[in-house]
């Protein structure tokens, strides 16, 4: 192949580049001499653009294999890949069509700077001042990728999908605070940020910090809330504690002592009447009882002692919802727990509860004491109770 240089036509470059502010094909103008004169024919051209002046690796290619050069001037059509912003480097190689030779370098790299690419359109209403860029008074529309307003907006991005479309707000720190902020009548009115020191997703109002999101999903409201419903994912578990000196006597002839310092209600009364003693459970209407734990004294061999509780509805007697048994032993002290639940669901609508110690077994001498120092009802619940 005979030597040739080529001599790039930059001004008119600079030109075709200034009249496209997006990211657009731009057309390539390049003169081809071969040995002197004017070249004439179908080449194989290559544009390859590069980080440096030297040495380094294309960071794009784009081949035009049979291109018709016609007294000497050659034409393409780049792709918009090769419109960046930074200042880069293009060469130019070529080959005769279709001859399967190596291509040959046309002369050095030419850098292309960021300024023919131009920060703005020529044609439209764009103002540059000190800190960036305005466009328009107030009235105009800024639509990226779409020619459609939606409502009064005035800002909007479009995206041919049906996945995610948006934009990112950035910063280069870790511990940035990227924002998104919000201004009635040009104050500063409400804005959210993500905390990049601690992964916190912060909504702030005038009066300060208003909703703050952690990375595990947790939030806290700072302030009143007010919602149609509220739950949980999981169903949480609580407790309800029953004070031993809540339980009374069924039977009037039934006396509940309060031994020592400690208030453990002792069941005493005479030896034929064998009277629980009950005290008032309250439970949140919906909840689900889950368990039934009891600490228990006896001090009898042929009598046992129960603890159960009880749903008593408008018109019907007592049913057991749950209970606990000791054997008689003598003198037993101990806690005692059950997760067989009957009815487990609370229905404060059509029933009442209470828990009951009771005694069983053949009589009792009177003078033996029955005590429950300890009763705690377990319950799950699917939103605030």
């Amino acid at each position: 192949m005979r030597s040739r240089s080529a001599v790039v036509w930059s001004t008119v470059f600079t030109m075709l580049l200034a009249g496209s502010a997006n990211a657009e094909p731009f057309t390539y103008q390049a003169y081809l001499e071969d040995s002197g004169a004017p070249a004439s024919g179908q080449y194989d051209v290559r544009f390859e653009l590069y980080n440096f002046v030297l040495g380094g690796t294309p960071v794009q290619t784009a081949e035009f294999p049979s291109s018709t050069v016609t007294r000497g001037l050659v034409q393409v059509e780049l792709p918009d890949t090769f419109a960046d912003p930074d200042n880069r480097w293009i060469q130019i190689s070529i080959r005769s069509s279709g001859s399967g030779d190596p291509y040959t370098v046309l002369s050095n790299r030419k850098m292309i700077t960021a300024a023919p690419f131009a920060s703005v359109d020529l044609n439209e209403p764009w103002t540059p001042w000190a800190q960036g860029i305005t466009h328009g008074n107030g009235s105009e529309v800024v639509l990226i990728n779409r020619s459609n307003r939606i409502g009064s907006e005035y800002f909007g991005v479009g995206a041919d999908t049906d996945f995610f479309a948006g934009m990112y707000i950035s910063t280069t720190g870790i511990n940035g605070r990227p924002f998104y902020g919000y201004s009635a009548g040009g104050g500063i009115s409400a804005y959210h940020y993500f905390d990049g020191a601690t992964s916190e997703l912060k909504l702030v109002m005038p009066t300060g910090t208003a909703i703050v999101v952690d990375q595990l999903a947790n939030t806290t409201v700072l302030g009143d809330l007010a919602a149609d419903n509220l739950g949980y994912n999981t169903p949480r578990t609580r407790y309800v504690s029953v004070s031993p000196v809540a339980f009374r006597p069924n039977d009037l002839s039934a006396t509940v002592h309060y031994r020592g310092g400690y208030g453990y209600p002792a069941h005493v009364t005479d030896a034929g009447s064998l009277s629980p003693i009950s005290a008032p459970l309250s439970l949140p209407d919906g909840a689900t009882i889950t368990e039934l734990n009891a600490s228990l004294r006896e001090e009898s061999t042929i009598r046992n002692l129960s603890v159960a509780i009880y749903r008593v509805g408008r018109s019907s007697v007592p049913e057991p919802v749950a209970s606990l048994n000791t054997t008689p032993a003598g003198v037993f002290s101990g806690a005692f727990s059950t997760s067989s639940i009957t009815n487990p669901v609370v229905d404060n609508q059509d029933y009442t509860y209470h828990v009951q110690l009771s005694v069983g077994g053949n009589g009792w001498a009177g003078n033996e004491t029955t005590s429950v120092s300890f009763v705690r009802v377990a319950y799950t619940v699917s939103e605030p109770d």
